[in-house]
């Protein structure tokens, strides 16, 4: 994904958190997909380029990060991150590559099988099983309280 690309997907993430917000805020009716086809339409008048009748279809390669963001956006709305830096071999950088890929709880963590985390993440694949993330992710979602 060249840069171009991705700061576009932020900027986007960003307008559809924006809109989220407002949208709530003065109580308008829509939803989180709405949010998502304005924003990408707004960062796309802005760059000049064509915006289709609908962005998220017709760009498949942004759903993926879209999808992460939105709930990203949300988790982050009712507090509900957790700081997988405490997680042995896990910084801050391989954090935030884990959050961006939707990623924010230990929760989201052990819901992996060590051989999918491995397809879908396969630079950190030996570093996950020499640390037991998935196992200790695991272990830490089951002694947080659940909060309703």
């Amino acid at each position: 994904m060249d840069s171009t690309t991705q700061t576009t997907q932020h900027e986007i993430a960003r307008r559809a958190y924006f809109n989220y917000l407002n949208r709530v805020k003065q109580g308008l009716p829509g939803n989180e997909q709405d949010d998502w086809i304005r924003a990408a339409n707004e960062v796309s008048d802005r760059t000049d380029a064509p915006a289709p009748a609908n962005s998220l279809n017709a760009r498949p390669h942004l759903r993926k990060s879209l999808a992460s963001a939105a709930r990203k956006a949300r988790a982050t709305d009712v507090g509900q991150t957790d700081d997988l830096t405490q997680l042995s071999g896990i910084g801050p950088k391989i954090a935030g590559e884990l959050e961006s890929n939707g990623i924010l709880t230990f929760s989201d963590l052990a819901r992996f099988e060590p051989a999918s985390f491995a397809r879908v993440f396969p630079r950190h694949a030996a570093r996950a099983k020499r640390y037991r993330w998935i196992e200790k992710a695991r272990e830490r979602s089951e002694a947080i309280p659940a909060t309703t």
